[in-house]
């Protein structure tokens, strides 16, 4: 719903989607609590397979998924333009 009342936040709302999807399975996948992806963790090759994705693939869709997430915040509203792009998280 809270997408819902934000013009022009379809692309957020899709990622965000995916973005729980791998949250869910790495919760699922993992003998860790918490949802902290790290890329060089066995829990995320064991993501990858349960995605059917390689680890290279599913690290490539990551990225892409924030760079689109971060370009749609930075349109909706230009404020968050420089605390983004300087930011290292």
């Amino acid at each position: 719903d809270f997408f819902s009342v934000i013009a022009g936040s379809e692309l957020l709302q899709r990622n965000y989607v995916r973005l729980r999807q791998m949250e869910q399975m790495l919760q699922l996948v993992s003998t860790e609590g918490g949802a902290k992806l790290q890329l060089n963790h066995e829990s995320f090759q064991q993501l990858a397979k349960a995605l059917q994705q390689t680890p290279e693939i599913l690290e490539n869709e990551l990225s892409l998924l924030i760079s689109e997430n971060l370009q749609a915040l930075n349109q909706l509203d230009p404020r968050r333009r420089s605390k983004i792009l300087n930011s290292d998280s």
